[in-house]
């Protein structure tokens, strides 16, 4: 639906849709795995979920869908970028 959605508080790197759920995913390319997993600390988290609320306030006909946030992980490989896709890794509240 959207990419590198910007508000208040932060930045939504991909805003995805499937039926009732909606998506909102973090990107984060490091040179290694746990790099990227300790990239998403309690401060990202939280503004994460702050720019989801403005984005849902900003448009109200997707606030009854079901809500999860996942991130995508790319760290460099022999030829090509490995990807790595985790769902739901925060909890919307």
């Amino acid at each position: 639906m959207a990419r590198n959605v910007r508000g208040a508080s932060g930045e939504i790197d991909i805003i995805a849709r499937k039926t009732d759920l909606l998506v909102f995913a973090e990107v984060k390319s490091r040179p290694r795995r746990d790099d990227a997993l300790l990239a998403l600390h309690d401060d990202k988290a939280r503004r994460l979920k702050a720019a989801a609320q403005s984005y849902l306030a900003r448009h109200p006909e997707l606030a009854a869908l079901q809500c999860r946030f996942d991130l995508i992980i790319l760290t460099p490989g022999r030829w090509f970028a490995h990807i790595e896709h985790m769902k739901d890794v925060l909890r919307y509240e």
